[in-house]
């Protein structure tokens, strides 16, 4: 059984830590393998197969503001500002880097990179405040 209903994203530096809450049906495991497939001039199949790396695809509803009150629970839920942070991560020699430490509801550490798009969709008619809540899909490759 899971322990936590969210995730938790750090930055390398370990100077950005926040909690991110999840869809159930928005969650994905995937493994992707690297490989090509191809035919030959005889019609043969010319196969070549690489590593498989898992990934996480994930719909986050984040909202645009958090609101604050002092409790250390409700204070570190991340904010649409948050993850678009986390994704533009981009420099793997920086500090942060664009490698970051990804906790999931059993409480396990993977590290990973966010790939692909950042799309996000709001919800209803608010575009900011603590009523502008959003969906982001967001894909993790584990490294």
């Amino acid at each position: 059984m899971a322990t936590n209903p969210y995730f938790t994203l750090e930055d390398s530096a370990a100077s950005v830590t926040r909690r991110f809450r999840v869809l159930a049906n928005g969650f994905s495991n995937i493994l992707d393998k690297a490989q090509s497939i191809e035919r030959t001039i005889d019609g043969d199949l010319d196969i070549s197969v690489g590593s498989v790396k898992e990934k996480f695809s994930f719909t986050v509803r984040v909202r645009y503001e958090e609101p604050a009150d002092g409790d250390p629970y409700l204070d570190d839920w991340g904010t649409l500002a948050d993850l678009k942070y986390f994704y533009s991560l981009n420099n793997p020699n920086g500090s942060p880097s664009n490698e970051i430490t990804f906790t999931d509801h059993y409480e396990t550490q993977k590290t990973v990179i966010m790939a692909g798009d950042f799309n996000s969709q709001a919800q209803g008619i608010m575009i900011d405040g603590i009523t502008a809540w959003f969906l982001v899909n967001c894909t993790f490759m584990v490294i």
